[in-house]
């Protein structure tokens, strides 16, 4: 009897202690997350502050006004890109974070990705507007949850900030079409600056934004 009272204790005692190794591993998994997502959080923040710092600098590198009427994609001389780095070819195929790229499916379009922006000058007409077709790109549409284009205009001489908005990109199949209006800034020249955000749910999971066409008309 005392034998078995013995075999039962110790294997009572195993037993407490598998489930003391399972907690504890349980624990130490859910602390590695909440450190990972906090880190995640952090460097997101830092690229974001890393390029607001220099997107005036960047402004001041767009001297030459976009042509109304044409394309982007056509005048990329013209064109500036904030935070643009080199990628590796299997994280994204186009071996870069933003810039003007060439998809079979979108055609050549303008790409950015979270804490990247897109900055040009231009001089606009009576009644023009800056146009645009967005979209997550299709292929990393199901992991993503839309993105933001913040929309920020400046005034070229004095480098003042003369409106700003944000506009909300959903992750859906089909293209969503966009206008800002020029008008109030008629003769005058601005600087616009699209800096593209990972959302409202601070997730940059496949927030590849494509803009499909963009001109001022």
């Amino acid at each position: 009897m005392i034998c078995d009272l013995k075999e039962e204790f110790a294997l009572t005692e195993k037993k407490h202690s598998l489930v003391n190794w399972i907690l504890l591993l349980l624990v130490v998994v859910c602390v590695a997350d909440l450190v990972h997502m906090t880190y995640r959080k952090i460097v997101s923040q830092s690229s974001a502050a890393a390029v607001e710092q220099t997107g005036m600098e960047a402004l001041q590198l767009t001297s030459d006004n976009v042509q109304a009427g044409t394309a982007f994609v056509e005048q990329q001389d013209r064109l500036t890109f904030e935070g643009q780095l080199a990628v590796d070819k299997q994280e994204i195929p186009w071996q870069t974070n933003c810039g003007v790229v060439q998809d079979e499916a979108t055609g050549t379009s303008i790409f950015l990705t979270p804490n990247t922006a897109l900055a040009f000058a231009c001089k606009p007409s009576a009644g023009q507007s800056l146009v645009f077709a967005a979209e997550i790109f299709a292929a990393v549409q199901p992991v993503s949850d839309g993105c933001s284009l913040r929309v920020q205009i400046f005034d070229a001489n004095t480098q003042t900030q003369l409106a700003e908005s944000t506009l909300q990109i959903p992750s859906s199949e089909q293209s969503q079409n966009f206008s800002v209006d020029l008008s109030e800034y008629e003769d005058q020249a601005i600087w616009v600056r699209l800096a593209c955000g990972n959302g409202q749910n601070n997730n940059d999971d496949g927030d590849w934004l494509f803009l499909t066409s963009c001109s001022i008309q």
